[in-house]
């Protein structure tokens, strides 16, 4: 593919965008996400042919609750470039960009228009929520960029062809099946694409789609059946995760779950996702406004895909399909962050079906002129005051409560014998720092099931923490209270009212 001076020109822009907004915003320090911390250990158990083990726990037992694709690309990272986390906070900066370059390529394939497009990938390198993501450690981006990829291709492909003669058909399933072992919503890529080609009466395309998406995750399936199932389902169907005690869900608290979801998404977290300035959490928000918005968003999306023509069918059922399964995910859980990975298809539905829109508008008054495109420009406006925020909080230390948390961890590094095992309610953030093998304690509130779960792991150190979470108090407190006799403070930090705790534990 040659590209021409204004291609290469409109890409420069994009690239100058992102660098000066990337630079602006990058937080160097580790996020405050266990997740985070969770997927770079298993990254260097990956690179130091470990396998894919609990690295950080006394007894390195196999993982089974992330699945293994962003590890394994951590683990690449680490092998050829660094194991420096700040290396693999760059990468997701770097697949932030790519995203933005498929998506020029992408829409100006699709429309023919490349201001539009250029514009829009702009929007999506200078949208703040995937920023943030773009300098931690967790697999939203990379899952973002790699399905972004299988739908650039996919639009590209010929669907005369027989399905076992088209190379480019084989790289979408093993792109698929890549972004499921990065992220279980990949299967609704999966639903997308096969939704597309039954539409386009592809019916082997469909089935082959299936059977090499069935073959390629079949191992890890065997490997979760055979530890007990997976957790993530386990989770999933669980009342709450941090109460095992309280059972699993029934039919109502499904229905329940998907009311709480639908309301959230549509009415808060879609129009949040699209346009970060707007803040509809605030509780000074009221329904009425928050549903008009969301709706007014909401359609303008829908209008975007349906003008897409038969790509709005691939791009909207996959999609539709994460939001179905977001639908049915745990409402305790809930978060803006699982749209992230979307928020580039959001994105160029949005801005595709609101310049079609005013398109629209312009020509009925007009009846021959035609929307310009930099008219959009003005958009940019809003997105300046969110970045803003973003490169504030970079700049900004840990709160007291992480930052003496962390202080902790590095005193125990130098001043508790090597290998002691040391639990903490975020035991993998607390091996980054501390370079002990870690471990979490039990949410239960039976002292005794909790202590036999320390002796389980051996534990020799117990980390009472300040860091807001309620298991900290009712289970480790509870236990802690009574047994007090097995409990030594050897060292503390922090104000009397907010001290964090390190206890000598005697087994």
């Amino acid at each position: 593919m040659i590209l021409k001076t204004r291609e290469w020109i409109y890409l420069t822009l994009i690239c100058v965008v992102f660098t000066v907004v990337y630079y602006n915003t990058y937080d160097e320090k580790i996020a405050i996400l266990g997740d985070n911390a969770t997927y770079y250990i298993l990254g260097k158990g990956l690179s130091e042919f470990k396998g894919f083990v609990n690295y950080a726990s006394p007894t390195q037992t196999p993982h089974n609750h992330f699945p293994p694709g962003y590890p394994f690309l951590l683990s690449i990272v680490m092998l050829i470039v660094s194991d420096d986390m700040q290396v693999m906070k760059i990468l997701n900066g770097l697949l932030t960009l790519g995203i933005g370059l498929l998506s020029y390529f992408m829409i100006k394939r699709l429309t023919g228009k490349d201001i539009l497009a250029a514009f829009i990938a702009v929007a999506i390198v200078m949208n703040a929520n995937l920023l943030y993501y773009s300098s931690v450690m967790m697999s939203e981006v990379p899952f973002a960029f790699f399905t972004l990829l299988a739908l650039s291709i996919l639009t590209r492909m010929s669907l005369e062809k027989p399905f076992f003669r088209d190379p480019y058909f084989f790289i979408v399933v093993g792109l698929i099946v890549f972004s499921f072992y990065m992220r279980a919503f990949g299967v609704a890529l999966l639903g997308g694409v096969v939704v597309y080609f039954l539409t386009r009466k592809k019916w082997w395309h469909s089935i082959a789609a299936v059977g090499g998406f069935i073959l390629g995750v079949i191992p890890w399936q065997i490997r979760s059946y055979q530890m007990g199932g997976s957790n993530q389902l386990n989770v999933m169907f669980r009342k709450n995760y941090y109460r095992p005690e309280s059972g699993n869900i029934d039919a109502v608290d499904l229905w329940e779950r998907i009311i709480i979801n639908f309301q959230r998404i549509f009415s808060i977290e879609l129009p949040e996702a699209i346009m970060p300035i707007i803040n509809l959490s605030d509780e000074t928000t009221n329904t009425v406004t928050k549903w008009l918005i969301g709706l007014i968003f909401l359609a303008i999306v829908i209008y975007g895909i349906k003008k897409m023509s038969s790509t709005g069918i691939l791009v909207g059922g996959y999609l539709g399909f994460t939001i179905l399964i977001l639908f049915i995910w745990p409402d305790y859980f809930s978060s803006s962050r699982y749209l992230v990975p979307v928020i580039p298809i959001l994105l160029i539905s949005f801005y595709a079906g609101l310049y079609q829109l005013l398109n629209q508008l312009t020509k009925s008054y007009t009846k021959r002129v035609q929307f310009n495109p930099l008219f959009l420009l003005v958009f940019i406006f809003f997105f300046i005051s969110p970045l803003k925020e973003l490169s504030k909080a970079s700049r900004q230390n840990y709160s007291p409560q992480w930052a003496e948390f962390f202080a902790l961890a590095e005193w125990s590094k130098t001043n508790i014998a090597e290998g002691a095992v040391v639990c903490s309610r975020k035991p993998n953030l607390f091996y980054l720092f501390s370079k002990h093998p870690s471990c979490n304690y039990r949410y239960t509130e039976d002292p005794d099931d909790l202590l036999d779960g320390l002796n389980r792991h051996k534990v020799d150190y117990v980390v009472f923490d300040q860091l807001g979470f309620s298991t900290t108090p009712r289970c480790l407190g509870k236990a802690i209270n009574t047994y007090q006799d097995r409990f030594k403070v050897i060292q503390y930090i922090g104000p009397e009212k907010r001290r964090t705790y390190f206890f000598d534990y005697n087994r």
